[in-house]
């Protein structure tokens, strides 16, 4: 992962990486080649989205059901396959929902990973998981910029979070999706604050939160968030 990734973070730096993006084009990151939809987050112009992909890898559980939301080019469904028989993989834009298809197509994967298209849990099968990843947006809490250029808006999604309202909805509704030993993995920084937010409100909707991984870069300090349901 490069420093270059880290520096001076803000809107314009993060969009700036996906100027002129118009055709599919395909990358290595963590070992893998992984193919990127326009309009979709790159793994590898991303630290955070590396630090939680390796997290992920790490810590799936063997048994039960694995559910990826905003899947983005399927970086984390496709680890947790690598564990798990069954992966849900969801994604609000969708050319995400085509890319981690592609990706989990050309995978030689354990498990299998399902594609679908949703906002948030708005049409997740109602199972009860073991595991919930969502990698939140960058969290600008600001109105996306109206002069983006990518399909369907895509890559706004993975960057802007006004007012921080998919983060909250997240914490109030996945609570619902958790069995009951099961966990969710999130991220969170000092970028825009996210991480006060997040430790708020998960302690608002009843979660137990642990900080399972944390890095500083250039004076950012990146966070990976395990939550589960306080009995």
């Amino acid at each position: 992962m490069t420093e270059e990734l880290t520096k001076k973070i803000t809107p314009e730096s993060v969009l700036k990486r996906y100027e002129g993006i118009k055709e599919p084009y395909k990358v290595e990151c963590l070992g893998k080649e992984w193919w990127i939809c326009p309009g979709v987050m790159d793994p590898t112009k991303s630290y955070v989205s590396q630090m939680f992909a390796e997290a992920v890898r790490e810590l799936t559980p063997r048994k039960g059901l694995v559910l990826d939301i905003g899947c983005g080019c399927g970086i984390d469904a496709i680890f947790a396959a690598e564990k798990i028989k069954d992966v849900f993989a969801y994604d609000i834009n969708p050319w995400a929902v085509m890319c981690t298809k592609l990706n989990s197509n050309l995978s030689k994967s354990y498990g299998k990973v399902y594609t679908g298209a949703s906002d948030l849990f708005n049409e997740v099968i109602d199972h009860k998981v073991n595991a919930i990843y969502f990698n939140l947006p960058f969290g600008f809490p600001i109105k996306p910029y109206s002069h983006i250029e990518t399909p369907k808006g895509g890559i706004q999604h993975a960057i802007f979070d006004e007012d921080y309202e998919l983060m909250k909805r997240f914490l109030k509704e996945a609570k619902d999706h958790l069995s009951t030993e099961g966990f969710i993995l999130t991220t969170a920084g000092t970028i825009s604050g996210s991480d006060y937010v997040l430790e708020n409100h998960a302690q608002k909707n009843g979660y137990i939160k642990k900080i399972i991984r944390e890095e500083e870069k250039d004076d950012e300090i990146f966070r990976i968030y395990e939550l589960r349901k306080r009995e």
